[in-house]
């Protein structure tokens, strides 16, 4: 009860009076990336297919219009088994923008050259979390993302090691971070680092 109660206060804090958060943006490039070896069975799921997963997974049960819009906007879904049993799903995108309006507000987008894919909104099933799956998906899916785009975007909050450490481990390098600072519901602003590499 006390930690619901702690929770419930941070995200007051955060909405009300302070609220500072940032996404690191990461980019791979076809020469960058090493093979490796097939040992997930991969899949590029049809609507219908997480739709039959939501019987099973509250991640899909509360997503069905979304994952709906999704499709119609050309979006498409990873799915990643380990002996038949779901690992890890990660979404892309092929855009010329990165946009985290979700996690910064309208302004959080990042204009890209050019038409690029972008993986995003990636979830690791709770039994199956602490395993590496996140990293090991994303090794084996770039071969088919590079015969898209040559060049691949993946962005996460700045406070989810987990992500952030399974994207180091599959081989992107942090090209960009996007700061949003909001007082008071009010003032806000947004900064954009670039990282050097």
């Amino acid at each position: 009860m006390r930690h619901r109660i702690t929770r419930l206060l941070k995200r007051l804090w955060a909405r009300i009076v302070y609220c500072n958060n940032a996404v690191c943006i990461y980019q791979i490039s076809i020469k960058d990336h090493q093979d490796v070896s097939q040992e997930l069975d991969i899949e590029i799921a049809a609507p219908e297919k997480l739709i039959q997963l939501a019987d099973e997974w509250d991640y899909f049960a509360h997503r069905q219009a979304m994952v709906r819009t999704r499709y119609q906007q050309g979006d498409r879904c990873f799915l990643a088994y380990d002996q038949q049993r779901l690992a890890h799903v990660i979404w892309y995108r092929m855009r010329n923008e990165i946009d985290a309006s979700y996690e910064l507000g309208s302004k959080g987008r990042l204009p890209l050259p050019d038409q690029e894919l972008i993986l995003y909104d990636a979830w690791t099933p709770a039994p199956m979390r602490s395993r590496g799956y996140y990293a090991r998906t994303m090794t084996q899916i770039l071969p088919q993302c590079f015969s898209i785009s040559p060049r691949v975007w993946i962005y996460s909050l700045s406070d989810n090691y987990a992500s952030l450490r399974g994207i180091e481990n599959s081989g992107f390098s942090l090209r960009h971070r996007l700061q949003r600072i909001r007082w008071f519901g009010l003032k806000e602003t947004l900064s954009l680092s670039a990282i050097d590499s």
